[in-house]
């Protein structure tokens, strides 16, 4: 299986544990990655689809596989004690869906203090199939000027495939059509609700 190297400007995983443990997951599953992740210090990573919990474990395995440190938003509710810290450490950042503006300061905030952040968001914002995409992402990236790139985890052809950067627009609903283009066919672990 072919993995891609990082360029020098994305932030690393310094574990050689976790990247032979992502290896090896993806590997013996049969899943393949193309593409290959930018050499940026700063990005949004879009994943898509997002179906069930378990694109949690594999995002994480691709993660570790390529070696780069990603932090990820989940919904608030996902922090609960004891499995909160755990969720944490491995890069969660909790969201309280009632203050989304608040979410935006503090991102955007992040994004211009750290001198590395690779933060994912999966912009369907649930597991349930949806028809719209949630914006927040978009908001981040004009407000930050960091590019989106968008990764398609495909259960149907097991595969991660990693597109170019994009740079958001003042035109929102022309930027998600161009951006769901890329996701075109892609099926979630739960076909259902892709």
């Amino acid at each position: 299986m072919h993995f891609p190297e990082l360029g020098p400007r994305v932030a690393r995983l310094n574990s050689p544990r976790l990247r032979r443990w992502g290896r090896r997951f993806l590997s013996r599953r049969g899943w393949t990655i193309s593409g290959n992740l930018p050499d940026l210090s700063h990005m949004i990573l879009l994943g898509v689809p997002h179906t069930s919990n378990w694109d949690l474990l594999y995002c994480l395995a691709f993660e570790c596989a390529l070696g780069f440190k990603a932090n990820w938003v989940g919904k608030e509710s996902l922090f609960f004690w004891p499995l909160g810290a755990l969720m944490r450490r491995l890069g969660g950042v909790p969201v309280n869906r009632r203050f989304p503006r608040q979410m935006l300061r503090d991102t955007v905030a992040h994004f211009r203090e750290r001198a590395h952040l690779i933060l994912a968001i999966a912009p369907e914002g649930t597991r349930r199939k949806v028809e719209k995409w949630k914006r927040g992402f978009h908001r981040i990236a004009r407000t930050a000027a960091v590019p989106i790139v968008p990764i398609c985890m495909d259960f149907g052809a097991r595969t991660f495939a990693i597109g170019t950067p994009y740079i958001a627009t003042e035109n929102v609903e022309s930027d998600i059509r161009t951006l769901k283009e890329f996701y075109a066919g892609a099926v979630g672990r739960r076909p259902e609700n892709t």
